[in-house]
């Protein structure tokens, strides 16, 4: 669903990007010199119509030639940009959206068990089992003993802190699910369910910043994530802290507030 939404953002984007460029071209073609250039001998010469009679005359002036210039551009290219801010006013206009879980919603009781996976796209998630479905969690031994709120278990005092905040604000999320970069694998601390949108956002605490070698290791994973399709601000994010700058509540309901923000177009 979240490609469907993109798409359909990125084409109303261009039609009104298109529909200004159609706007600028045909407000400059009114004051431009009108006419169009030609070279004889090597010396351009403006021909125009005036009167119902054709006029060719030599021109000493750079800002007439610039003028000829740019008017001979425009109305070259107003074709397509008319053509292409009507073809995304047609797409929009003729627009479908396939959406299971709507149709799941609106068929007859008999048929509301679960949708199957196989009626949605690929990329696509099925937000009525994503939360209940198993999934590969970070299979490294834990060390210290912290849990949220609701009583998962999490690495650090404030993974604990950031998993009892989605808690309460009831967000879908998963632990520590495998995802794979290429050929390596990793296990960010929450991969998170906005079902508006049907994106999930992967949020990572990085609680070591001012240690050398830990910093090392997470620019590695940074690059590796960039690399592979997580990009900051889209659909990762992350929290960080010092021994001399702990993490604390406001920075984790900022940063969860900048995720919901997403859930809304």
């Amino acid at each position: 669903m979240d490609k469907q939404i993109l798409l359909h953002n990125l084409i109303s984007d261009e039609m009104n990007r298109f529909d200004k460029l159609q706007h600028d071209f045909q407000k400059e073609l009114k004051v431009l010199t009108r006419g169009s250039l030609l070279n004889r001998n090597g010396h351009p010469y403006r021909a125009y119509t005036e009167n119902g009679r054709r006029y060719q005359v030599p021109v000493n002036d750079s800002k007439i030639v610039d003028e000829l210039s740019l008017r001979r551009h425009i109305k070259a290219g107003l074709s397509s940009v008319q053509k292409r801010a009507k073809i995304c006013k047609e797409f929009l206009k003729n627009e479908v959206f396939y959406d299971p879980i709507q149709i799941h919603n609106h068929l007859p009781d008999v048929y509301h068990n679960n949708p199957s996976d196989i009626l949605f796209p690929a990329d696509d998630i099925n937000i009525i089992t994503w939360a209940s479905q198993p999934y590969k969690r970070n299979p490294a031994p834990f060390v210290e003993e912290h849990y949220t709120t609701g009583g998962i278990q999490v690495r650090s005092k404030s993974e604990a802190l950031i998993g009892s905040t989605l808690e309460q604000r009831k967000m879908i999320f998963r632990c520590e699910p495998e995802i794979w970069c290429g050929f390596r694998n990793y296990y960010p601390d929450f991969a998170i369910l906005l079902p508006g949108i049907r994106r999930i956002i992967y949020l990572e605490h990085f609680g070591k910043m001012d240690d050398p070698d830990y910093l090392k290791k997470t620019m590695k994973k940074l690059n590796d994530y960039q690399k592979h399709g997580l990009y900051l601000g889209y659909n990762f994010f992350f929290t960080w802290e010092t021994s001399y700058h702990p993490l604390n509540m406001k920075e984790v309901h900022e940063i969860l507030d900048t995720i919901q923000s997403l859930n809304i177009y």
